[in-house]
């Protein structure tokens, strides 16, 4: 027999207001923190523990969105913005650089996942052994992986240099 899912989901808002570090234009941006919570109950379970396990749902959302909220505040306490969305100012279109703990993160992904690109397409290209490796390939490797990793250096040099900026922290209400 089958079973059925039930699930409810509880939102809290979310405002955040920035002035940017480039321009000094204020922003203002809103999200939502979400609070899950889901039973999976057996069809062939009487009426009476489907609808006690359907009631617990809501308390399960509840726990999960205060949970949610109270690791927000303490990332919030400790200058951690990563959880909050990416969003450049409105006006010069700066990304402001307590975001940047998300752009390394993103960097740092994407760097590793052109190593490993060119890893297997270097193998493939190859043959993975040692005597068929040609100057041309080597030549045509360096310089695949010098267009690709162009654009991570730029990344982490433009990182580097918004770290030196002066920072003004977000204005976040939950």
């Amino acid at each position: 027999m089958g079973s059925t899912i039930y699930s409810q989901k509880l939102k809290h808002p979310v405002s955040v207001t920035f002035m940017c570090e480039h321009c000094g234009q204020y922003n203002y941006f809103s999200q939502e923190i979400i609070g899950n919570g889901s039973v999976e109950v057996s069809n062939i379970r009487s009426d009476k523990y489907r609808q006690d396990q359907i009631g617990k749902i809501g308390s399960k959302a509840e726990s999960d969105l205060l949970r949610n909220v109270q690791n927000a505040k303490q990332s919030l306490s400790r200058g951690n913005y990563s959880w909050l969305k990416f969003h450049k100012c409105t006006k010069c279109g700066y990304s402001q650089s307590w975001q940047t703990g998300r752009l390394w993160k993103r960097s740092i992904i994407f760097f590793i996942m052109d190593l490993v690109i060119l890893y297997i397409f270097f193998s493939w290209l190859t043959g993975s052994s040692p005597e068929s490796i040609t100057s041309g390939a080597w030549g045509f490797f360096a310089i695949l992986g010098i267009f690709i990793l162009i654009p991570v250096i730029v990344l982490v040099i433009s990182l580097l240099r918004r770290d030196k900026k002066n920072k003004y922290k977000p204005d976040v209400s939950i």
